[in-house]
Parts: structure tokens; C-alpha cells; sequence
């Protein structure tokens, strides 16, 4: 294996080292490497469709390309593929290939000096294509990244090369702009599937604001989340935030002070009288919400007036704000004006801070959530987990993240992290709710879950799968959609493994 490189992606140097280590215990799962990796540069759609016409000559219709899920199969890596293809800041949007990270995407809209805040993740290391794709999302104005994605360019199993939306009309100039086109539309298609590569996409994002406030509210007590995410739903629907507020507990607050044996030894989940103590301690709300405000200084202004007297009707909630306006000869704020420690993510700008916080375990609707808040936090203790949220809220919805933070050095750790995972799926299932993405070990799992009319959502999916990859190339497995192939042999499987059963319980019924 080739020696590891520094890590030099971030922005400050104390994030490249964190990184460094996260990045060496990876290498260390060196066991679940595929058998060849291949690195295309930047290449034309030509040397595509060759690339895949190829890579069939070579293995034949029984290979494996990019696949999540199967040990011994060729990986195809974007990575190398870094051009940023455009930065517009007159309509707003962002053209980048899948190599292409937010720390890349963020440096040349400062080199070419544009007036744009592209939306960032928790962790800015990651492809801005591949967040996307996964339905990630970010703390901008236009942080819901899956739905401002405006035309893809994605090569087929066969080679074949599609521009989707008004990209299907040759050298059309809307393509990153109206996402129609005519007649189907397709871009959702490829996201968290395995109907095709995409090459490169546009992105929407956001123009840079004439001032950004950065907002903070807490609330003391536990059962106030329910009347929190209620006055928070009616100003994101009406865009008084426009953003999405992140809501937090105190582990959430420990774990930018330290690790958590230097709050509390014990094994077990912290119990609630001592995290109390330690709210109290800290100076912090039981829940604490960030968010931002965007506009001239009227319109930020008058925002927080609004937010102030929503929040003033839920007996100690603290509302607090800090506010930052062009400086002089400037109309618009770039996240470089701030001062370094509020250049966050609501600013565009990426960091890998959050990395900090996996060292907390060891270093190597409002009453609806409430319900499920206190059914996922009593399913934590029992694996002597704390619950550790981020509540991410937005117009409609709530998208709940509950981390598992587990010692990786101890064995019994990473068990109760496994089952309290299966445990938790299950849990929301039977609350009617569900996973949106999963790790590749839990895909099938998380699939199974969507089971309406005899999971006949994932029957279109393999029948779509079937028709677009029929010799089942691309990522078999991903998302739980498995080629018909596959499909066929863990049917013989299973009735292979059905079939023994039988015969095992007859013979002991004979006895």
C-alpha cells in the first residue's frame, strides 16, 4: 500500500491533522478493498463510453463496476476528476465534476471572486456531486442540496452518454438553469441508485447577502422541544429563517468541550440528573437551536423581531444574535469579512470540525419527535449510549440524526453499536417513520422498510435497474436494488437455506 499523503484539503492546518488520523483509520479497513481501482482523469464522453466498452471487454457481462456492496470488484474513482466547470454568480449556481469537494468549490468562487455562498455539509471533504446524490444537505439559504440540483450529465452501463433536463438539447445554454427540459424529468433517478455514473452536475446555491446574522435559542427544559419545533415551523414556512435551524442536546454541547469521561465515567448513558447538572454547569439550554438571517440590515432586522416575539411566548427561551454587514465599499458580505470563528457552515464556509467530536466516546412535527425523541433515548440507554441528537428542521419535515459515538477499541462497543443501530431502524418503522440514507452494511435492512404494497416501490426499482444495467455492472446492491441475477441467487439461497431447515425440524420431530 502507498504511503498516506499529509491531508492538506482544509482550511486550517489543526483541521488537516484531525483529519489525518480519521483518514489512517480507514486505510486500516484495508481487508474490504477491491480487487483494482481504477482513476480516470478528466476525460471527454467519448473516452467514456470507451472506458465502460472496455472495462466489458475485460472482465465480460459477469464484472462488477463501482460496486458498494461486493468484495473483489473493480472500484471506479472519481476523485481525479476536480474540474470546477463553472462558478455564476449572476444566476447563481455552481458546475462541478465528482471529485470536486466543498473545500475545492469554496476556493474558487474566492479566487475568481464571486459573489456566491455555495452551501457546505458538516464535514466540507466530500464530493459536492456525491452529497448531493446522497440527499446530504447544507446550512445556506439553499442547503437542501438533492432538490437544487439543476441537470446532470451521467454515463450509462452500456457507455451510453445522457445530459438530463434542457442538457438533452446539444449546447443548450439553460441547462443549469431550468431543470424541466421536456418530457420525463430524470435527474432524481440517480440519486442514491445505481442506474448510471454521473460525470458532472450543476448545483443551485446562494447569492452572498447584503448581511448575515447568526442566530442562537435555548430552552431549558426537556419536554419544551415539542413547543420549540412548533413555533420554529410557521417562520420557516413563511421564510422569516431561511436556513434550517440544527437542534442540539447537551451531549451535543460536551463534546465541543471534551471527551466524555471528562464529564462522567460511567459506562452507561449519562443519567438525566447528572446531565442536568452538567447543563447547568455549561450555561446551555436541554436544547439549543442555531440558524441564520439573511438580507439588508431592514430585513434582518425585522426577521429577528419576529423570531424574538414567536419565542417570547415559551416561558425561558434565550434568543441571541450576533450580525455582520459588508464593510465599507462593499454591497455584499464575503464569509472572509467575518472574524475566523463565525465563518460556519451557515456562511458557506467548509470546516472539518465536526471531526472533533467522534472522540466524545474515546479517542480510537413537535409532539411527534418528542414521542419518538423519548422512545430513541430509551433505546440508547439500554445499550448504554447516550443520546446524542441533531435535530435538522426544516418547512415540512424534521430529519432527526442521532450519532452513535462508541469506542472503536472496545469489542463490546461496537456490538451494542450494531444492535442498537438494527433496534433504532426497527423503532422507527414502528413509529412510521424511516431511514433516508444508510451505510452499505444496512442498505438491505433500510430497503425492507419501505414495504408498501408488497415493497412494490422497490419492484419498479429493479425493474428499472433490469432494463438500464441488464448484466448488473453498476454498484449490484446499492440501496437494496439488486440486478435480476443477484435477485436469483439469494431466492436459491433462500429456499436452499428453507429446504434445510425442514428437513432439520422433521428430523427432530421423528425422534
Amino acid at each position: 500500500m502507498a504511503n498516506q499523503q499529509p491531508f492538506t484539503l482544509a482550511l486550517r492546518d489543526v483541521e488537516n491533522r484531525m483529519a489525518e488520523e480519521v483518514v489512517d483509520t480507514w486505510i486500516k479497513t484495508a481487508e474490504r478493498a477491491p480487487t483494482l481501482t481504477i482513476l480516470p482523469p478528466n476525460v471527454d464522453a467519448a473516452t467514456w463510453a470507451k472506458l465502460i466498452v472496455q472495462f466489458r471487454a475485460i472482465v465480460g457481462d459477469d464484472g462488477v463496476l463501482t460496486s458498494h456492496e461486493q468484495r473483489g470488484s473493480i472500484i471506479l474513482d472519481l476523485q481525479r476528476m476536480t474540474k470546477v466547470i463553472e462558478v455564476n454568480d449572476k444566476y447563481s449556481y455552481c458546475t462541478v465534476e465528482p471529485g470536486v469537494t466543498f473545500f475545492h468549490i469554496y476556493n474558487a468562487i474566492q479566487e475568481q471572486k464571486k459573489n456566491i455562498w455555495c452551501s457546505v455539509p458538516a464535514l466540507g471533504w466530500g464530493s459536492v456531486v456525491g452529497n448531493a446524490l446522497d440527499r446530504g444537505w447544507g446550512y445556506t439559504p439553499a442547503g437542501d442540496h438533492s432538490n437544487n440540483v439543476c441537470g446532470m450529465e451521467v454515463v450509462l452501463a452500456d457507455g451510453t452518454l445522457v445530459r438530463t433536463g434542457m442538457g438533452a438539447l446539444d449546447g443548450s445554454k439553460c441547462w443549469p438553469l431550468f431543470r424541466g427540459g421536456y418530457g420525463p424529468t430524470y435527474d432524481s433517478m440517480f440519486s442514491q441508485s445505481n442506474f448510471g455514473i454521473v460525470t458532472k452536475l450543476s448545483i443551485w446555491a446562494s447569492p452572498s447577502p447584503e448581511g448575515y446574522m447568526i442566530c442562537r435559542l435555548d430552552v431549558e427544559k426537556e419536554e419544551d422541544l415539542t413547543p420549540m419545533i412548533d413555533i420554529f415551523r410557521p417562520l420557516l414556512i413563511n421564510e422569516t429563517i431561511q436556513n434550517h435551524p440544527v437542534i442540539g442536546n447537551v451531549p451535543r454541547e460536551l463534546a465541543k468541550k471534551g471527551m466524555r469521561s471528562k464529564f462522567y465515567e460511567g459506562k452507561d448513558a449519562i443519567p438525566d440528573e447528572k446531565m442536568e447538572e452538567l447543563r447547568k454547569e455549561l450555561g446551555v439550554g436541554h436544547w439549543s437551536a442555531r440558524f441564520g438571517l439573511y438580507g439588508p440590515k431592514e430585513m434582518i432586522e425585522f426577521n429577528y423581531n419576529r423570531c424574538e416575539a414567536a419565542f417570547a411566548k415559551l416561558p425561558g427561551a434565550r434568543l441571541s444574535g450576533n450580525v455582520f454587514y459588508p464593510p465599507e465599499g462593499k454591497q455584499v458580505l464575503n464569509p472572509e469579512d467575518l472574524p475566523v470563528e463565525f465563518r460556519t457552515v451557515e456562511t458557506g464556509t467548509p470546516s472539518l470540525t465536526a471531526l472533533k467530536s467522534v472522540e466524545y466516546r474515546g479517542k480510537d412535527g413537535g409532539k411527534d419527535a418528542t414521542e419518538f425523541y423519548y422512545a430513541a433515548k430509551s433505546c440508547c440507554a439500554k445499550y448504554g449510549f447516550d443520546y446524542f441528537g441533531g435535530l435538522h428542521l426544516y418547512p415540512r419535515h424534521l430529519a432527526m440524526i442521532n450519532m452513535i459515538y462508541f469506542d472503536r477499541q472496545s469489542a463490546t462497543e461496537r456490538q451494542n453499536a450494531n444492535k442498537l443501530f438494527v433496534d433504532l431502524v426497527h423503532l422507527a418503522r414502528k413509529h412510521g417513520y424511516s431511514e433516508y440514507r444508510a451505510h452499505v452494511d444496512w442498505m438491505d435492512l433500510v430497503a425492507e422498510q419501505y414495504d408498501f404494497n408488497g415493497q412494490s416501490l422497490m419492484r419498479l426499482n429493479e425493474r428499472i435497474k433490469d432494463a438500464v444495467d441488464p448484466n448488473g455492472i453498476l454498484s449490484p446492491g446499492k440501496q437494496g436494488i439488486w440486478p435480476a441475477e443477484y435477485r436469483q441467487h439469494l431466492n436459491d439461497t433462500a429456499a436452499h437455506e428453507g429446504e434445510a431447515c425442514m428437513k432439520g425440524v422433521n428430523g427432530v420431530s421423528k425422534r
